[in-house]
Order: structure tokens, then C-alpha cells, then sequence
């Protein structure tokens, strides 16, 4: 969309795009379904071959360029290194286009299926969505959040206090945060007042309520649980109240500075 014109913009034809980021000099990384991992410049769209010195990941590193792989995740840290996720792990590539870190089952990445979302908050910690679980990376190892089991994690978000909330094929978990650690793990879902227990994506607005994203519209509650983790203030949208999408897709929201969702 350009503001200015207020009118959208295509930029890319004949691509297929699933995830998209940015690093800080405007270079849109993107994986598009056909070509797999890609630069766009804002004028070309490059096909990315990873270069590899690591001779102990050479197969999965050929997996990805050949694109006989499910590229999901996709995040640009502050070393402008690219982090790409996919079922056999996650390859971090430079502006080079070269291996420099790879991370799997060795590493304590141990997902069967695959990976789902990237996600880092106002903390140093590094939160990773999986296909059977949530992970975090601490110095140069993996951690499973035991507690999210082997539930799929869609999207991932902090609150105002810190915690950590994420969508799942589970309904919604909570990660409350005490002095940089993990206190306690709460599962939401539709015994707790939820619409649903299979949520795609999660937005967490100014006023510190959770927009949870499902295949039947979109709950909207605090994130103060009530005293038995219950869930308070629940407002559901649906095509009734003009979401006439009604079916969410996989982490497919975004919060705007204006304070849209």
C-alpha cells in the first residue's frame, strides 16, 4: 500500500509469496512457493543459492536450494544475518548468501515438524515456533518449552509485562515471565471461554488485550486472567460483525503504529 497515493502497489509479478521480511536497508527476503528463498531489491526478485563451507550440512543445505524442502520462518537479526527455517532445521545466511550457523536436532532443535515462526520481543531472547512445540534459544543452544508439548506454534507475540502469548493447533499458551524465566505455562482454549482451541495467528493491542486469530474469526480478551486462568472480557468477531474472512490463515496479522491491527 503507498500512503501517500493511499492506493496499492504491486511490486512483484508471477511470484507465489508465503513469508516476508526486511533487513535495515530496505531488502525485502521473502520465499516465494516456486522459486524458494529470494532477495527483492524493489525493482528484481533474486533466487538466493546458500553457499556452504560446512561440509557437515551440505544435504540439508542442497535440500534448500533445490526447494525439495517446506521453507516456513523467515527473520532478519541485528547482525543483518538471515535466519531461515525449515523442516530439517535453521540455516542462518549472511549478505553473502554464505552458511555461517546451522541449527538442529544436535543444536536441541529437536521438531519433527518443522519450523513455524520466528519471534523476538523487547528481551534478548530469540523465540521459535515449531511443528511440535515452542523453543528459545539461549547462548548457542535450543530449548524446548516442555510444557507446549508437541503442539504446532503459529505466531508468537510479548504483552506489556513481558509474557509471551502464542497461537497454536491447541488454543492459545501463555508464557509468564519472572526475572527473564519461565514461571508458568497456561493453556487457553475452549473450556477456558475460547471460541475455539486452534488458533493461526496473535496480535496483542495498546490496551494489552489478546487478538487471537482462528478458523472460525477472531477472539479479542484481556491478557489479565482471571484468578483461575479463566479468560475475561471475551468479544468474538465474526462475518455477523464484518470479518467476512471469518478463516484465519497462519501468522497473517500485523500491528500498525497507528494502533490498526
Amino acid at each position: 500500500i503507498d500512503s501517500t497515493r493511499n492506493e496499492i502497489i504491486k511490486l512483484i509479478d508471477n511470484s507465489s509469496v508465503i513469508e516476508m521480511a526486511i533487513d535495515s536497508i530496505s531488502t525485502i527476503w521473502l520465499f516465494d512457493r516456486n522459486k524458494g528463498l529470494c532477495r527483492f531489491d524493489g525493482v528484481n526478485v533474486e533466487k538466493i543459492t546458500i553457499k556452504n563451507d560446512l561440509p557437515q550440512y551440505d544435504q540439508a543445505v542442497d535440500r534448500i536450494n533445490s526447494k525439495k524442502t517446506n521453507l516456513r520462518g523467515l527473520w532478519v537479526d541485528e547482525n543483518q544475518d538471515i535466519w531461515v527455517g525449515c523442516y530439517q532445521g535453521i540455516a542462518v545466511v549472511n549478505n553473502k548468501n554464505k552458511l555461517v550457523r546451522w541449527y538442529d536436532d544436535i543444536k536441541g532443535l529437536k521438531n519433527s515438524g518443522g519450523i513455524m515462526t520466528f519471534y523476538k520481543g523487547s528481551s534478548e531472547t530469540l523465540w521459535i515456533g515449531c511443528g511440535n512445540g515452542l523453543f528459545y534459544k539461549h547462548n548457542d543452544s535450543i530449548i524446548k518449552v516442555e510444557e507446549t508439548y508437541d503442539n504446532a506454534i503459529y505466531s508468537i507475540r510479548e504483552d506489556k509485562a513481558g509474557n509471551i502469548w502464542c497461537a497454536s493447533d491447541n488454543g492459545i499458551v501463555n508464557i509468564c515471565i519472572k526475572e527473564n524465566s519461565i514461571k508458568d505455562v497456561v493453556w487457553l482454549n475452549e473450556q477456558s471461554g475460547l471460541s475455539s482451541s486452534l488458533f493461526f495467528t496473535l496480535e496483542i493491542n495498546g490496551k494489552d488485550q489478546i487478538l487471537a486469530g482462528s478458523g472460525v474469526g477472531v477472539d479479542k480478551f484481556s491478557s489479565h486472567l482471571s484468578a483461575n486462568n479463566h479468560i475475561q472480557n471475551l468479544k468474538h468477531y465474526d462475518a455477523i460483525d464484518g470479518f467476512n474472512g471469518v478463516e484465519c490463515n497462519s501468522n497473517c496479522s500485523l500491528n500498525l503504529l497507528n494502533g490498526t491491527i
